[in-house]
């Protein structure tokens, strides 16, 4: 079903000029990471609205290790007057994120905000994943993927330098994404592919639509079958993108990390190397917020605990929960979800 990947009890370790060019900040005193290694990436792949904005936090736990969020979206951030860092400032105006744009755009020639947005729409989109020939495409060979690494390795670069990370974690989700970084060098990429019950991912959404209707944001109506697709289309992809990321990987559910995360910690130490961390309710690593970008609006509140939220069992009908469970039935039993 996953490839290389292991379920988090079973991990195998044996598989082996811009707004941007015209910032000047300079660089924060941060430790210093070995550059002749690679750049180890941990790359939460899935779902919207599935926890990956708190396990990238969980994550970054560990020391050497930096929380970026949804690094993919980190221009759309920073452009952006309303987009918040987690450490409470405007993305544009924290000062680590400022200093990582200069460093950023200073290290690629001829550096545009529209190229780069441009390559991404190429290569992080799924439908990157239906072009034929795409393993020839995501090769230094071809000149448009060789620019699109040029641009996110720098980035990468950038901020490992400035954090003094040897491991990044980037929540992006998007399983194209990571096919693209695993395919770069000076990047070692491993995959975690997380799965939520289509139910939790629907009622977290329609949550999330009530919330931003509340502010005035017009939101157009989502259906059932739109939220069903998108899940089962997501994680359709992340199974067939997995194997082909040398890894190694990882699959866990967000149910299962979030009642034992303390297991999550002990398999995430392996994967990367680390003395493990033990999970403990208001540990400090819970209650620090760090530099987020993009993501649930989690990252700018200290986590207390660590819970699994449920509440679409008691606020979705019957009818809303079989009826979701019925469309995406076979990912479902798949994966382990009961009716």
């Amino acid at each position: 079903m996953h490839g290389n990947s292991q379920p988090l009890t079973e991990l195998n370790l044996q598989v082996a000029p811009s707004t941007l060019g015209l910032m000047s900040l300079e660089p924060v005193a941060t430790p210093q990471r070995d550059r002749s290694k690679p750049i180890r990436v941990v790359y939460i792949a899935g779902d919207g609205r599935s926890g990956s904005t708190l396990l990238d936090r969980l994550i970054g736990a560990y020391p050497g290790v930096f929380s970026c969020g949804e690094l993919g979206n980190l221009l759309q951030c920073t452009t952006s007057l309303d987009q918040l860092c987690a450490c409470g400032s405007r993305a544009r105006e924290c000062d680590f994120w400022r200093s990582v744009l200069a460093r950023w755009s200073l290290a690629v020639p001829d550096f545009t905000e529209r190229e780069y947005r441009g390559l991404q729409r190429r290569y992080e989109r799924l439908r990157s994943l239906l072009r034929p020939f795409g393993n020839q495409e995501l090769s230094a060979d071809d000149p448009r993927f060789a620019r699109y690494t040029e641009y996110t390795l720098a980035l990468f670069e950038a901020i490992a330098d400035l954090s003094g990370a040897a491991v990044i974690v980037d929540s992006s989700k998007s399983p194209a994404r990571a096919l693209a970084l695993s395919r770069m060098p000076g990047l070692e990429v491993n995959m975690l592919h997380l799965v939520r019950d289509v139910r939790g991912v629907a009622y977290s959404l329609r949550k999330l639509d009530a919330s931003l209707a509340k502010r005035g944001v017009k939101v157009p109506h989502r259906a059932n079958l739109r939220f069903a697709g998108t899940w089962a289309l997501v994680n359709y992809f992340c199974e067939r993108v997995m194997p082909r990321i040398p890894g190694p990987n990882l699959f866990t559910r967000y149910e299962d990390y979030t009642k034992d995360p303390d297991g999550m910690l002990s398999a995430i130490a392996a994967l990367i190397g680390r003395d493990r961390i033990a999970y403990a309710a208001g540990a400090d690593y819970l209650l620090t917020q760090g530099h987020q970008v993009a993501g649930n609006d989690a990252r700018m509140r200290p986590v207390r605990h660590i819970t699994t939220d449920e509440t679409w069992r008691s606020q979705f009908s019957f009818i809303m929960q079989k009826g979701l469970y019925l469309l995406v039935l076979p990912m479902m039993l798949r994966y382990r979800y009961r009716p």
